[in-house]
C-alpha cells in the first residue's frame, strides 16, 4: 500500500466490510484466471492449452489422464 501512496485506513475505507474486500479480491482473481485461460486457449493447440492451464492451476498430471 505504501507504493500506491495509501495508508491502511484509506485502503480499507474503499470497502464496506472485510467480506466485501475478500469478495472483490476473489472476483478479480477469478477474472484474471479466466482472462489467462482465454489467452492460452486462443493462442495454443489443445494439448498445449491443457498443459498450460494444468500448470497454472496446479493440477496433477495424473488427474488429467483420460480427459
Amino acid at each position: 500500500m505504501k507504493e500506491a501512496g495509501l495508508t491502511h485506513g484509506a485502503f480499507y475505507a474503499h470497502f464496506e466490510s472485510r467480506e466485501a474486500l475478500l469478495a472483490e479480491a476473489a472476483d478479480r482473481a477469478g477474472a484474471d484466471s479466466n482472462a489467462f485461460a482465454a489467452r492460452v486457449i486462443a493462442a495454443a493447440a489443445l494439448e498445449q492449452a491443457l498443459q498450460a492451464l494444468r500448470v497454472r492451476c496446479g493440477v496433477k498430471r495424473s488427474f488429467m489422464e483420460g480427459v
